[in-house]
């Protein structure tokens, strides 16, 4: 659901107290203005779109719901939020909101002087572009008035990011500087000479820099591993007063790199806390092979992919071990290792210097004799793990959630499957044919679109099916030869045609279906339609009952909707008839009015905004041999007479009893009507129109600012 939103000039406000708040276009709020948004709401930012604020800022989060700003198109990334110009009155407040795969997530532009920048709980994921994730300029201060700056920076975490922390100007007067607990987990650096934290010292001030805890885990650089970097002239000093790491070996970038920079002092260096810890800690990346801890193990740390830096997936073989496993794979190399969830620890590059032969990996130990793993269990555990991350990976991977309802109508035709009764143009082995008949089809469905791969959906369909019936829509052909099977099963004809046999038989059913769109389902913010293909498996239940009609000719002057009219008066239950003596045989009964069935698709969508355009055509194979009330047994039961003498369809004319009964001619009693026993299947094409239930409203139009 989109929020209305309430902005009337100076003083105003933009607020969204909870779901989403979109942003198509480059927003610019002044001074005097504010865009407020608190716990669980959503911000989502269209391609290339940024936010600009020289007014206040409040994004207010919890920690059981953080606010989230995302892009509305995964593939084309909004900017992100830029605070600029001064504002004396005005305030920054940003806590427990969640910065997702932006351009550059938040930017504090030269000259942002704000009375007060909070900025806490922070977590800022999957930027890519190389741009400082969080660039803090420098705010020139106006000192002639005494203002002064109350900066807190604290609780951030950067996670997947190609880039870091960027700040000037660092120990300006009157900014009074709270940074501490800056967390950088699984960063990939690609460009020399960069450091996940840059500080700029402000010019001229000779006294030392304090600043709080720095935590590094499991980051990644092609080139130079520098952790830290400091700006300033060489008399200028920063100190960190606690910096956590993998290794007590911390790569920093100052005047002892070059001389012209400011000093570095690192107070405290310590390893890092079971806290601080990662599920997976990469001990070893060699040519083919990475050996690594698992803590805290379980069957979801085992959740995981393997892609190479184009993002195809590897083939690996987790073997584990008492303090640590060993994944050998092949292809490569290796350069991510992706979690269920989509987090990805970037692996260190492989040693191509060294590599596991064939009979170190025969040789890997093993837990001692004494605490010996269950090696069966352990292998189907990681052929589980495998197994599930793969199908985790096949419904999630390159998606973004939808979670939209749709709601439509079918219309079209339904075609019978040509099993015991023939067309008379078979082309190819009765795959290929010309269809005898095709009828009316129609129904509603109910479609939930998950994410941009994959829906359920619920349909009802009214289908009618037919052979050799002169009332259907499309009277094609007519029939093959009819046959049937003596007592040595042999193939004897029975009739020349199929008529005296001719049925139509009406299912009602109701399916369940999974959908599979072969393209994204869903928009782009700049594009009014799209075309998307879609493929489904279904599974439904269903009621049918076949029916004959007896023949009669057109009277003369007599309209041919009246004769439609008249002969179908004269269509009969083939059910109550007891085609194969279910009637009247000891222990035989009636063919279920039930049956299953299962069902392949192929659809296309032409998706709009609020509705969609349909066609599928559909094959539906089912549990029952009698959609055509042909089935394996005798003719008749091998007794005609039984037949006339027990029929359930009332008092019925002698000439149509006698034109039901007799349809054929019988060379013997015992004839069998079919030996293969196969299920009838049918074919179903239709049109449809969808509308979502849950559709965008109109982005809301902002003033002129």
């Amino acid at each position: 659901m989109l929020l209305a939103i309430g902005l009337t000039g100076a003083g105003s406000t933009v607020h969204a107290a909870s779901d989403t708040l979109r942003f198509e276009k480059n927003t610019f709020f002044k001074e005097g203005q504010s865009l407020e948004a608190y716990a669980g709401s959503v911000i989502e930012l269209g391609p290339g779109v940024l936010l600009l604020i020289e007014g206040s800022l409040c994004l207010e989060g919890s920690a059981e719901k953080p606010i989230r700003i995302i892009n509305s198109d995964p593939e084309n990334p909004g900017v992100g939020i830029q605070i600029q110009a001064q504002s004396a009155d005005a305030a920054v407040k940003i806590r427990n909101v969640e910065f997702e795969d932006l351009t550059q997530a938040l930017r504090f532009d030269p000259f942002w002087y704000r009375k007060e920048v909070i900025l806490e709980q922070l977590h800022f994921q999957g930027s890519t572009s190389g741009e400082p994730v969080l660039y803090l300029g420098d705010p020139y201060i106006d000192r002639r008035w005494g203002r002064s700056i109350d900066l807190k920076v604290k609780d951030l975490l950067f996670v997947n990011n190609r880039s870091g922390m960027v700040v000037e100007a660092y120990g300006s007067p009157l900014v009074n500087y709270d940074f501490d607990q800056i967390h950088f987990r699984d960063n990939y650096f690609e460009g020399p000479e960069q450091a996940l934290v840059h500080f700029d010292l402000y010019p001229d001030e000779p006294n030392p820099q304090d600043i709080g805890t720095f935590i590094f885990d499991r980051n990644r650089f092609e080139d130079d591993d520098y952790l830290i970097s400091v700006g300033g002239n060489f008399e200028q000093e920063l100190k960190i007063k606690s910096l956590a790491a993998e290794t007590k070996e911390v790569s920093i970038l100052d005047h002892r790199v070059d001389h012209r920079l400011a000093q570095l002092e690192l107070i405290e260096i310590r390893p890092l806390e079971t806290k601080e810890a990662t599920d997976f800690k990469i001990l070893k990346h060699v040519q083919d092979s990475i050996q690594m801890q698992i803590a805290n193990v379980g069957q979801k740390n085992l959740m995981f992919t393997l892609l190479d830096e184009d993002d195809n997936s590897l083939e690996y073989e987790l073997i584990r071990q008492k303090d640590h496993s060993w994944v050998i794979y092949t292809e490569g190399p290796a350069k991510f290792l992706e979690l269920a969830d989509g987090y990805r620890i970037i692996l260190p590059k492989p040693d191509v210097s060294e590599s596991l032969d064939s009979n170190e990996r025969e040789d890997l130990p093993v837990y001692a004799e004494e605490e010996a793993l269950d090696t069966t269990a352990a292998e189907e555990n990681t052929a589980l793990a495998n197994l599930g991350n793969r199908v985790h990976n096949f419904f999630t991977k390159g998606t973004t959630p939808v979670n939209r309802w749709e709601v439509g109508i079918w219309g079209g035709g339904g075609m019978y499957g040509a099993g015991d009764i023939k067309p008379k143009f078979e082309l190819v082995d009765n795959l290929v044919y010309i269809p005898s008949t095709i009828d009316w089809s129609f129904g509603a469905f109910a479609q939930y679109n998950f994410n941009t791969r994959f829906a359920a959906k619920a349909s009802f369909y009214h289908t009618t099916i037919s052979m050799h019936d002169l009332s259907s829509i499309g009277f094609f052909s007519g029939t093959a030869p009819l046959t049937g099977y003596d007592d040595e099963y042999q193939e004897v004809e029975m009739s020349p045609n199929s008529y005296p046999v001719n049925f139509i038989t009406q299912i009602r059913s109701l399916e369940l279906e999974g959908v599979w769109h072969l393209r994204q389902y869903q928009l782009k913010p700049n594009q009014k339609s799209k075309l998307i293909p879609s493929l489904g498996l279904s599974i439904g239940a269903f009621h049918f009952t076949p029916y004959r009609t007896v023949y009669t000719p057109q009277e003369p002057n007599e309209s041919y909707l009246s004769y439609l009219s008249r002969v179908r008066e004269n269509r009969y239950n083939l059910r109550d008839l007891g085609s194969e003596g279910q009637n009247f045989l000891p222990g035989a009964k009636p063919y279920s009015q039930i049956a299953v069935s299962t069902g392949l698709s192929f659809s296309t969508t032409w998706l709009f905004r609020n509705f969609s355009l349909k066609g599928e055509v559909k094959a539906v194979y089912t549990s029952t041999d009698y959609l055509d009330d042909f089935g394996p047994g005798l003719w008749f039961g091998g007794d005609r007479d039984a037949v006339r003498a027990n029929q359930q369809l009332g008092d019925l004319p002698p000439k149509h009893l006698n034109s039901l009964t007799t349809p054929v001619d019988l060379p013997r009693e015992n004839t069998f009507r079919s030996t293969d026993g196969l299920n009838d299947w049918y074919f179903q094409a239709h049109l449809g129109l969808s509308y979502f239930l849950d559709k965008p409203k109109e982005k809301p139009k902002l003033p002129n600012l």
